[in-house]
């Protein structure tokens, strides 16, 4: 997993869109792109996650 986040390949919207599997990058919360700098630090969709994450590291 660390070397498929590294080289920017995950199955998030804005990887996918890259790949054309699928045709929008947005992410479900409205932001123009679903990257992992988003999901990891951004997203308000997945707050209470981000939150544990913190508190386990």
């Amino acid at each position: 997993m660390a070397n498929r986040m590294r080289a920017n390949h995950t199955c998030l919207a804005e990887s996918l869109e890259r790949k054309n599997i699928i045709s929008d990058p947005r992410c479900r919360c409205g932001c123009e792109e679903e990257s992992l700098n988003h999901v990891l630090w951004n997203c308000g969709l997945l707050e209470p996650q981000r939150e544990a994450m913190m508190e386990r590291l």
